[in-house]
């Protein structure tokens, strides 16, 4: 499955088809290379691939569900408004790489990431797992036009962290903040 990357210009569309028919396969290692190989043809992935590929977000293993984050999020505008909300719903998930994969999917994305949802990032700063503190840090300074106070207010808690790599983040956040103009609380 990974070599046909290497021939993505010139595969038929029934071919690409055929391939997203392995995202169905019993083995989680064949669903993730799928996944993979799909999201490098981009541009020529039809509609309900993408959508099959949105599928794999509810997929049983952990790596085949931040697979699945990573690909939609390279395929940029085409990404359809349901599966923004869709990967929003990963913010959630059991596993904390799949966590940290759709805070950093989400702000890629960019603006066209609903108000909601910017809140649901802002709930990660009290996510458990270090790693999806700091992305959640991180990736609010994407959205800066669009963080409320309080927000603000709870990154700058962050700089109380006991992990250095969240307090570097949260100075780096609020230090972007500041130069942007964006009024900081105190």
């Amino acid at each position: 499955v990974k070599a046909l990357a290497v021939f993505k210009d010139r595969l038929p569309e029934e071919v690409i088809k055929d391939i997203a028919g392995r995202l169905r396969d019993d083995d989680w290692e064949v669903r993730e290379a799928t996944v993979k190989v799909l999201a490098k043809l981009g541009n020529r992935l039809p509609e309900d691939v993408i959508k099959a590929i949105a599928a794999r977000l509810r997929d049983d293993e952990g790596y085949v569900r931040e697979a699945t984050v990573e690909a939609l999020v390279k395929l940029g505008d085409r990404v359809p408004e349901e599966v923004i909300k869709a990967i929003a719903a990963r913010l959630r998930d059991d596993d904390e790489d799949v966590r940290g994969a759709a805070v950093k999917a989400l702000a890629k994305l960019g603006d066209r990431v609903p108000e909601e949802v910017i809140k649901d990032i802002a709930g990660r700063l009290r996510d458990d797992y270090w790693m999806v503190r700091a992305a959640a840090v991180e990736a609010l300074t994407v959205f800066k036009d669009r963080v409320p106070e309080e927000v603000i207010k709870d990154i700058a808690g962050w700089l109380r962290d006991d992990k250095w790599y969240v307090r570097e983040s949260a100075y780096r956040t609020l230090k972007i903040f500041y130069e942007s103009g964006v009024s900081l609380p105190g």
